[in-house]
């Protein structure tokens, strides 16, 4: 689909440099169209987390980045993104071009990492595979078509607990029973709020 889009050229002659200002006039004009909001509590939960030590990234298939760095400007926290880019003839460079790609970038990091786990937070189907890569991964969201595919594979989604601690047991004890492992890809914790995960994950980082 990305593709198609960018054959197309139908997103020729966009500017990078006019994405910002053009985010603020939207923001200062109530019936412009809300095409970058954040979800409620997003920034504040990135925000403490930065703040306590850990490392931000973005990784996005629609997002270019200049969007994001543009709406995440606020959090003044450096950010690594993996994300396609936009190009000013309209084509866009594909490093993520689907879930597979999300997947193998999260495992990349998975092995990188042993300081602290790697928590990945995705709200749509193509999220699914590198929630299930991640140390802990949730699911933020009403997405049906997440939860359709979720059940047609036999992914797990459960309700996420109240600490990161807690997570990490769950999915430990689901490695070491093999045979349960063989019949489930794993658990997806499933989060009604930032404000929630904010909850779970930033208590035991600030300790």
């Amino acid at each position: 689909m990305t593709n198609r889009v960018g054959e197309s050229g139908v997103l020729a002659g966009i500017s990078p440099s006019a994405v910002a200002p053009t985010l603020a006039e939207w923001a200062a004009n109530p019936a412009a169209p809300p095409i970058a909001e954040l979800r409620h509590g997003c920034a504040s939960t990135l925000g403490s987390a930065s703040a306590a030590g850990s490392r931000l990234g973005v990784l996005s298939i629609n997002w270019s980045p200049p969007l994001i760095r543009a709406t995440l400007s606020p959090l003044a926290a450096p950010l690594e993104l993996w994300c396609n880019e936009l190009q000013p003839d309209g084509s866009i460079v594909l490093p993520v071009p689907g879930a597979a790609a999300k997947r193998a970038r999260i495992a990349a990091l998975v092995d990188a990492v042993c300081a602290r786990p790697v928590v990945y937070v995705g709200d749509s189907p193509t999220d699914l595979l590198a929630m299930l890569e991640a140390d802990v991964g949730v699911l933020i969201g009403e997405s049906a078509s997440a939860r359709l595919i979720a059940r047609r594979f036999g992914v797990r989604i459960a309700p996420l607990p109240p600490s990161l601690r807690e997570c990490l047991a769950a999915r430990g004890a689901q490695e070491g029973e093999v045979a349960a492992a063989a019949d489930s890809p794993g658990v997806v914790w499933e989060a009604g709020s930032w404000e929630e995960i904010r909850r779970c994950l930033l208590g035991e980082l600030q300790d």
